[in-house]
């Protein structure tokens, strides 16, 4: 193809057809833009199926793990309002001078154990964060699933702060408390979960003559019934589970919001 356009321009000029041969030449330039322009327009194409697919490819993963981290948001949910009512009903059986418990040592060595630290299972961010460090997130062609991400990355780092803060009031206030006036070992020894042959094995060695039935150190009762401080204490305990709990509720929100953006525009 090109020894056939060479061929025809030094003929043009041979025979001194100046202007057959500039129009010649203009034409040669018009086919070559035209040849450039739909090698572009090719290109750009190709371009955009890949990002479409990788767009495609982004979102999906991103649903599938939405999808796991709903299931994990609704125990977590689960384990703080159980955590809120076992704290108020705690503070109430402590507070009131009417309630009467019969065994206040086993009611405090039982009660331990349904409140404590916070357990919560975190959720999976792994798409996610490819998502965004990949450039992907800049990719997106709605705008709503942008926001949505937005909003959905917003509340995750909502919830940090709050689980960070409660560990802040439970390591600096009610743990020191519960080191000063309750005995862990007691609590350890009659825990529902202990198995003391299962310790033995793990470590190899023979355990000390440990008593299940005594009590090595009585708890400090004063420090729990009727007391203010311990009731105060309680009392903000509830306020950062409360604030725990409405972050996850806002949490599994916007799940649900930019779950719902994925699936319109996937299944398009």
């Amino acid at each position: 193809m090109i020894k056939f356009f060479r061929k025809i321009r030094q003929k043009l000029l041979s025979e001194n057809k100046f202007s057959n041969y500039l129009i010649y030449a203009l034409g040669e330039i018009v086919l070559v833009v035209i040849g450039i322009l739909i090698a572009l327009q090719i290109n750009n194409a190709n371009e955009i199926k890949k990002i479409e697919l990788r767009n495609s490819k982004n979102l999906n993963s991103l649903l599938e793990e939405l999808k796991s981290n709903k299931v994990i948001i609704t125990k977590n949910m689960n384990t703080v309002r159980n955590q809120i009512s076992n704290s108020l009903h705690h503070i109430d059986s402590l507070s009131n001078p009417d309630y009467e418990i019969a065994d206040l040592e086993t009611y405090f060595l039982h009660s331990q154990n349904d409140l404590g630290p916070i357990s919560i299972n975190s959720v999976a961010t792994t798409s996610l964060s490819e998502l965004v460090s990949s450039g992907g997130y800049s990719e997106i062609a709605s705008d709503s699933i942008k926001r949505s991400v937005s909003e959905y990355q917003s509340q995750l780092n909502d919830l940090d702060k709050r689980i960070s803060a409660f560990e802040t009031y439970w390591n600096n206030i009610e743990l020191p408390y519960t080191m000063d006036h309750h005995s862990l070992l007691d609590m350890w020894l009659k825990g529902q979960h202990v198995d003391l042959k299962e310790t033995e094995r793990q470590i190899a060695r023979k355990l000390p003559n440990f008593k299940r039935n005594i009590s090595y150190f009585h708890v400090q009762i004063d420090a729990y019934k009727n007391n203010r401080t311990y009731a105060n204490m309680y009392v903000i305990r509830f306020f950062e589970l409360s604030r725990i709990l409405g972050s996850i509720e806002n949490l599994d929100n916007s799940v649900d919001k930019l779950t719902e953006k994925i699936i319109e525009v996937v299944e398009e």
